[in-house]
């Protein structure tokens, strides 16, 4: 199967007015699980203070917790990364290896640096849950043979 396209961000910062923020985490949100830009709600409509909150829950009501590192951590896996980037605001973008995959601002400038990344780890590795993927539903299962250590390895 191939993966769904990338998605970009539709709102972008405006330093000069501070007044609209960009939606480059549910964009990159949205391209990291793969769906639409409008199944990814905006995690700030409750107000700042709830951005948070509701960007953990998302990911909760799906089945997966959103775990955040600091550090030079680069698991080759995709994963959310946020950094200064080339216009001096916070952003986030889309990383594997600590390199750059996708970034969903129109000028693919990715960041600085990761200030910190999410992973994702699902909540129950055995449990089968449905994730919405552009207009159709595929049934997932995680299994725990995939995270079972190696047979050579003794405990």
């Amino acid at each position: 199967m191939n993966r769904p396209a990338f998605v970009d961000q539709t709102i972008l910062y405006d330093p000069a007015t501070r007044e609209e923020r960009g939606n480059c985490t549910e964009a990159a949100v949205a391209s990291l699980l793969g769906i639409r830009l409008e199944d990814v709600p905006d995690f700030r409509a409750n107000g700042l203070d709830q951005f948070w909150p509701s960007f953990h829950r998302f990911f909760r009501d799906r089945g997966f917790e959103a775990i955040m590192m600091h550090g030079t951590f680069a698991p080759d896996i995709l994963y959310l990364a946020s950094g200064i980037s080339p216009r001096g605001v916070h952003h986030m973008v889309l990383m594997r290896c600590g390199l750059l995959v996708h970034d969903p601002h129109p000028s693919k400038a990715g960041i600085a640096g990761p200030e910190c990344i999410w992973l994702l780890a699902p909540v129950d590795p055995a449990a089968k849950f449905d994730v919405y993927t552009g207009g159709r539903i595929t049934t997932l299962s995680l299994s725990a043979q995939i995270l079972a250590p190696n047979e050579d390895h003794k405990a």
